[in-house]
């Protein structure tokens, strides 16, 4: 048996912290028997009491208090902490520790700075709203920074919950309620309202609760009150009845007797409270400025709990707010549902396996950094060196829109109602209003313009706008919106400020497809034709499955369709976390590379999302990777160490599904595919060029055989496949010069597209590249890696910067890229004005030659007037 890893838990003084670190102590070892996990603590507090009761062993360190904010009292204290630093470097040393976890507390600021002195790599997390000193100033010194819900504000933070007893976690309150309830002498059919008014401070919820008795009793609603040893409740006996004890030793029994609770709001009680989807109400304890408020706001504002002030507490609120809701059970069963989408219940083995793969890769290639640096074996593109270029404590600006994806909620189908989608005629928006649609829910929409999408969406039964206005909410119930937004658009402020439901597309379109089996394809590259291939696949043998792509398929000239079959082919976006909100039963990375840094921050970040992904692949089910690709091949060992079943494909000699062979032609790509299942099978497949296409073919390859399909009409199929708008797309030919256009807006998309083109170029012809540029940030981070890219042509043409939903940053447009390019300078183009760039490409351009229109914003609205100046009489002479 391999050796276990040696993991450092740093978690002490106080139950908040010494319960998720122990809660996680039990998920490593569920995970690995063989993990050697040793806890580090004070002689305060609790540590020497409840981690030896947990069976782990514990090395003591002096305690070092912080104060809650960074200031004198914190620089008074030097020579503690660095005793105490110390104390925690010898404990590492002496266990040979590979990973260091914090959980805040006295012993965490000690461990994080030990743990950086030695390269030892840290994971942090953080279950309060509010941060203490120690987690606040680690969160600076790691990358691995979990929290317990998206309202906590750390640098790097992902959210997941808090780690919960085993009991807790998989407590099925239904089954268990009726023996629950019967155990602790109540009735089994009455609606039940549990206590916790034995915490210190509670003397304000048992006084209340003496003074609801007798109208509680009046509703008809039981309860159970847990007062602690040294409290007492008065209640008179009677029914339905009231019961009273000093404290409950398995408190899933007290959850699954329990509809609805009055409890304070400790980041543990509110974690365990929606893990088993209990709604509550919370009366925060009224110290340290409150901070317990903060804990219970996530899930108030969820609709899965009611708040109240300490002060405000009274028998008389109880009986207006909780009991109207309790007894009320199609209001108790939406509240419930709304607790249990903003919990969690698998937080301790997502923060284990993420332990166990920070420490098998630290096994692999030693200490290093905690940021992925150039040159770093975790690195697969250049990206920015985060200490150089980043200020201490920078977060991405998206990081949010990151961190909100792994705990948006997804609401039913059935309570979406209306649905108003701001800029409905975009890729992915056009899509989901055709699904709800075909649901039968009524779809209103804006857009700055008319177009083909825009009538097309009418002719569905969609209602279009042209042009915004907070108006279009007044028959709307619900809001959706796409992250490309800017968030300060003043229709998207008036949905935000209306008090209805605002979803991400991604949310709205799981809701819509909420009663099929999701197959999910992401990745950096690829994921569009990937999901077509497997779309016209499924079609082609006879099934009729649900698809969204983030293009038009040409075989239907739909990017969306709600089908019969049990089916749904998704393309999932990582760019902004999105595709967090899929839980497929299959899943295809192509690869994963640095983009989207102004979201994830860095190539971890992107790292840390994939991660999650992973988590939200059925355990049964299976995920195929590109063995080719590095960022992928991490992926699958972290796939692999959660228990998935992964599968590879790609020309490495030790892939699954095995590519070989490959022969590019200007107008397809075939090759031969091992593997199990094949037998050395010929692929060919239309209007693709390149062999990257070839990879992605195998990846929908893959899943066809996964999928049990008939390969003989999958292959068929292929043969005659037309493509994928805007996916080297053939646009035309003029005065003997052919022009293409793709959505590459990546350095390593840009040259695989011009690599794949050079196939095409005749003999004599030249190959023209076109470039816009998306988004200021890309361009700032890529600037060196386009040029290279771009110098794979012979002449370059760089426009200006699609800026999407950024602001300009100074000094940065299509002129840092195009300085860069190694060609001479007469075969490199700068051209700034959109207008203008049709007449510069026709000047250069010679017959023979091929034209690649290329990125992300609208440089496709040019490949017409490209077309019209290269057959214009000017030429002719």
């Amino acid at each position: 048996m391999s050796e276990g890893a040696r993991v450092l838990v740093a978690g002490g003084h106080s139950a908040g912290h010494i319960e998720p670190a122990m809660n996680l102590a039990d998920a490593l070892r569920a995970l690995d028997p063989a993990v050697e996990i040793t806890a580090l603590g004070t002689e305060r507090g609790l540590d020497t009491t409840l981690i030896p009761a947990r069976g782990y062993p514990l090395e003591l360190i002096p305690p070092v208090p912080l104060p809650r904010k960074p200031g004198r009292a914190l620089l008074a204290t030097p020579g503690k902490l660095n005793a105490s630093v110390r104390a925690a470097a010898e404990v590492m040393e002496r266990h040979d520790i590979e990973v260091v976890v914090g959980f805040g507390g006295y012993v965490a600021m000690p461990a994080y700075l030990a743990a950086r002195r030695r390269g030892i790599p840290i994971v942090l997390h953080e279950a309060n709203a509010r941060p203490g000193v120690a987690n606040r100033l680690g969160a600076r010194l790691t990358r691995h920074v979990f929290t317990a819900s998206a309202a906590v504000r750390l640098p790097h933070a992902t959210p997941i919950g808090i780690p919960l007893r085993p009991e807790i976690a998989e407590l099925d309150r239904a089954d268990l309620r009726a023996d629950a309830r019967l155990n602790f002498g109540l009735l089994t059919d009455a609606p039940t309202l549990l206590v916790t008014g034995g915490s210190q401070g509670a003397r304000a919820i048992n006084a209340a609760m003496e003074g609801a008795a007798a109208g509680l009793r009046e509703a008809g609603v039981q309860v159970l009150h847990i007062v602690g040893p040294k409290n007492v409740v008065d209640v008179p006996e009677g029914k339905p009845p009231y019961v009273v004890v000093p404290y409950v030793e398995q408190m899933r029994n007290a959850y699954a007797a329990a509809d609805f609770v009055l409890c304070r709001s400790g980041a543990m009680t509110c974690a365990e409270l929606t893990a088993v989807g209990l709604p509550a109400a919370y009366v925060p304890l009224p110290l340290r400025g409150g901070e317990q408020r903060y804990n219970a706001l996530p899930i108030v504002g969820a609709g899965g709990g009611l708040l109240v002030d300490n002060v405000d507490l009274s028998p008389q609120w109880i009986l207006r707010e909780v009991v109207p809701r309790i007894t009320d059970a199609e209001a108790l069963a939406v509240m419930s549902r709304a607790a249990g989408h903003a919990g969690a219940r698998d937080a301790g083995t997502v923060l284990a396996r993420h332990v166990l793969t920070v420490a098998a890769e630290r096994r692999r290639f030693g200490p290093r950094p905690t940021v992925a640096h150039p040159g770093s074996p975790m690195t697969t593109t250049p990206t920015q060196d985060a200490d150089a270029d980043r200020p201490a404590g920078w977060e991405a600006p998206g990081a949010a829109l990151v961190r909100s994806a792994a705990t948006d909620p997804v609401p039913p189908l059935a309570e979406l109602g209306r649905v108003h989608i701001m800029g409905i005629a975009g890729a992915g928006m056009s899509g989901l209003a055709r699904i709800l649609v075909a649901r039968g829910v009524p779809v209103s929409g804006c857009e700055a313009r008319e177009s083909n999408t825009v009538a097309a969406l009418r002719a569905v039964g969609a209602t279009v706008h042209i042009g915004h206005s907070a108006s279009h909410l007044d028959d709307a119930d619900t809001f959706v919106y796409t992250t490309a937004i800017s968030p300060k658009h003043p229709e998207f402020v008036a949905a935000r400020e209306s008090g209805k439901p605002v979803l991400r597309r991604a949310a709205a379109l799981s809701a819509a497809l909420e009663d099929k089996r999701c197959v999910a394809i992401t990745g950096t590259h690829g994921k569009t034709t990937t999901t077509s291939m497997l779309t016209v696949a499924v079609q082609a043998c006879g099934l009729d499955p649900s698809f969204a792509i983030g293009g038009n398929l040409y075989e239907t000239g739909l990017n969306a369709h709600l089908g019969t079959g049990e089916l749904a082919i998704v393309e999932g976006d990582e760019s902004d976390g999105s595709f967090l909100l899929l839980h497929p039963s299959m899943a295809v990375i192509t690869n994963v590379e640095a983009d989207h840094l102004e979201n994830h921050g860095d190539l971890e970040g992107i790292f840390r999302a994939f991660e999650q992904f992973v988590e939200r692949i059925d355990h049964n089910g299976v995920l195929l990777v590109c063995a080719d690709d590095p960022g992928a091949r991490r992926i699958a060992d972290y796939a692999h160490s959660s228990g998935r079943r992964v599968r590879t494909y790609g020309e490495s000699a030790d892939a699954d599904i095995r590519v070989a062979d490959i022969a590019e032609h200007p107008d397809s790509v075939e090759f031969t595919a091992h593997g199990e299942g094949l037998d050395g099978v010929r692929v060919r497949v239309g209007a693709l060029v390149g062999r990257h296409m070839a990879l992605n073919a195998a990846a929908a390859l893959g899943l066809a055989v996964e999928l049990g399909l008939d390969l003989d009409k999958v292959l068929d199929a292929w043969r005659e496949f037309r493509g994928v708008h805007r996916r080297f797309e053939y646009r035309g030919t003029a005065g003997g010069i052919s022009v293409y256009d793709d959505y590459a807006h990546h350095p390593t998309e840009v040259a695989a597209e011009l690599t794949a083109a050079r196939a095409v170029v005749g003999g004599g012809g030249r190959l023209i590249a076109v470039f816009q540029p998306g988004t200021y940030s890309r361009t700032q981070t890529f600037a060196a890696e386009f040029a290279q890219a771009m110098g794979i042509a012979d002449i370059a043409v760089v426009m200006d910067i699609f800026p999407a939903r950024e602001e300009p940053i100074p000094g940065v447009t299509g002129a840092l890229i195009a300085d860069q390019i190694p060609l001479a300078p007469e075969n490199v183009i700068y051209e700034p004005s959109f207008s203008a760039t049709p007449a510069r490409i026709a000047e250069v351009a010679a017959p023979g030659d091929v034209i690649v229109t290329m990125g992300i914003g609208n440089v496709y609205l040019l490949c017409p007037e490209i077309l019209a100046a290269l057959a214009g009489p000017e030429r002719d002479g």
